[in-house]
């Protein structure tokens, strides 16, 4: 008697949390095709923006930029573009991660 009143709630239960798995791991599936194909574009566009940055200071003269080197403006420069990336990187876990918890 108990037998036959589980089979059915077992079954019920089985697919349930099949479908919830499936949901679950579909969600997890975009939010990393969302966050590699972002991390991609970030990471080419502050490789170009650098690169031009630093293709700009190469035609400064060599004192001035000794100057600047001891001013710590090229630091600074390195610094800015870190600040970037970090702030790409939690805009772009902020997103992920909302895809997984809708």
């Amino acid at each position: 008697m108990i037998q036959a009143l589980l089979a059915p709630l077992a079954a019920h239960v089985a697919t349930g949390l099949t479908a919830a798995v499936a949901t679950m791991a579909g969600r997890a599936l975009i939010a990393l095709g969302v966050g590699v194909v972002s991390y991609t574009g970030i990471e080419i566009m502050l490789s170009q923006t650098e690169t031009y940055v630093y293709a700009q200071l190469a035609g400064i003269p060599a004192e001035t930029m000794a100057i600047l080197s001891y001013l710590g403006v090229t630091a600074a420069i390195q610094m800015h573009f870190s600040a970037v990336a970090g702030i790409a990187g939690v805009r772009l876990a902020r997103k992920s991660f909302g895809v997984l918890s809708k």
